[in-house]
């Protein structure tokens, strides 16, 4: 074996035995009641996110009978 195949060997085989490093995302953000979910919330956001909670909702509950109704259509045409 050559010199250069060896070493490419060598190299290889310590490639496999590296740990690979663990990513970390140096952000810190203080869980407070204002704080705690991705969108506004508190008392002045009260009613858009009732607004948005109960359209979700309505709108997951109703999809399987819409579906459901689409199929029941689609097979009289």
């Amino acid at each position: 074996m050559s010199l250069f195949a060896k070493q490419t060997v060598l190299m290889a085989r310590q490639g496999v035995r590296q740990a690979q490093p663990v990513l970390r995302r140096n952000l810190h953000i203080e869980n407070t009641v204002e704080n705690a979910l991705p969108f506004p919330t508190g008392k002045k956001h009260k009613i858009g996110v009732a607004l948005g909670v109960s359209g979700v909702l309505s709108f997951g509950f109703a999809l399987p009978f819409l579906a459901a109704k689409f199929q029941l259509v689609k097979a009289t045409w």
